[in-house]
């Protein structure tokens, strides 16, 4: 059934700017707990009642009765223009997605990369030397480290889904799902990922491509049979954990030392600085520019800050250099200072 009532929600602006959670496909549970205590964080309504749904029945433990009751009382209170005619079918399907067998929230906040891995993958033998530069080496060894890591998030992803076991050594997908795994392993844009990493790869015996852009990660079998033996040695112990999934390329160009490779002090990411001054990634110094500007604007209508916020703000918000300043606003310490002081 089309859900008709998506047109006439989307007149409706009921969302929360001061508690906006941007939805993250790896911690459905967070994101889940931020609807319950601060409402509906975007127009779309179909995944966020599905969430909420199962965050309700998992955590809460409300039975089927209850839950149907709660979701609804839920809708009534935090969405303006409920109606229950048009929002029934939505809250039916949540109801309904929640009670299949073995519904549950994902909660992936990191993935350890263990040294065992990168040794391996280190090791991996490629095609000589003479037919590929050291450059298009070090991308195919990028590329396996993407897809191991995508591997080992599915792999996660069946486990706590209950789907059973799940080797997933396959990774499958047409124009749009190889431009994300290129841009997920960080490669330049004048890399040609088919003709050029794929086709060293399959040369090497890593990779065998198959029909319909559907990829056997042969060196992911072998991984498997690696881990066996080195599960009790110290190479067993993770060197790294990955929390920026989107970002694996990085993670594998700053633990291989590449220059201009940082950790972006406000978030802890990886990213490929512009220059020496940079401190912050590009998400993290745009968000500081818009916390820069509500500072400005305050100042200009004569407010005062609100006691208990703390921001870090770079003087240069394109570079995020380091001539940055941290403003914290603290409580008055001092009698006859008023309340919204700003020390820096």
């Amino acid at each position: 059934m089309p859900y008709f009532f998506l047109s006439n929600m989307s007149k409706c602006n009921f969302i929360r700017k001061d508690v906006v959670y941007m939805y993250n496909q790896y911690d459905e549970l967070e994101y889940a707990r931020n609807i319950y205590q601060n409402g509906f964080q975007s127009n779309y309504l179909p995944t966020q009642l599905r969430l909420l749904a199962i965050y309700m029945k998992t955590e809460l433990g409300y039975k089927p009765r209850q839950l149907r009751a709660e979701l609804t009382a839920f809708c009534q209170d935090r969405l303006p223009g409920y109606q229950p005619a048009v929002h029934y079918p939505a809250i039916n399907k949540a109801l309904r997605q929640a009670g299949q067998k073995g519904a549950s929230l994902l909660h992936i906040k990191e993935l350890p990369i263990y040294q065992w891995e990168l040794d391996f993958l280190t090791a991996y033998p490629l095609c000589p030397q003479e037919q590929m530069t050291a450059a298009l080496e070090y991308n195919c060894r990028k590329l396996m480290f993407t897809l191991l890591v995508r591997t080992r998030l599915r792999r996660l992803i069946s486990l706590q889904k209950n789907y059973g076991e799940n080797l997933c050594l396959y990774f499958k997908g047409g124009g749009r799902e190889y431009r994300e795994l290129k841009q997920e392993a960080k490669l330049p844009s004048s890399q040609d990922l088919h003709s050029g990493l794929i086709y060293h790869l399959a040369a090497a015996g890593a990779v065998t491509p198959m029909h319909d852009g559907l990829l056997r990660l042969d060196f992911m079998e072998e991984a498997d049979r690696a881990a066996e033996c080195v599960s009790c040695s110290p190479t067993f112990e993770p060197a790294f954990s990955i929390s920026h999934f989107n970002n694996a390329g990085w993670y594998y160009d700053y633990y291989n030392r590449l220059p201009r490779m940082k950790l972006c002090r406000h978030c802890g990411s990886p990213f490929k600085a512009s220059g020496n001054r940079q401190l912050y990634c590009p998400g993290c110094t745009e968000e500081m520019e818009r916390e820069r500007w509500k500072i400005r604007a305050r100042k200009h209508r004569g407010m005062a800050v609100p006691a208990g916020d703390s921001l870090l703000v770079p003087a240069d918000s394109t570079t995020g250099s380091c001539h940055g300043f941290e403003i914290t606003v603290q409580p008055p310490l001092l009698k006859g200072l008023e309340c919204g002081t700003v020390f820096s």
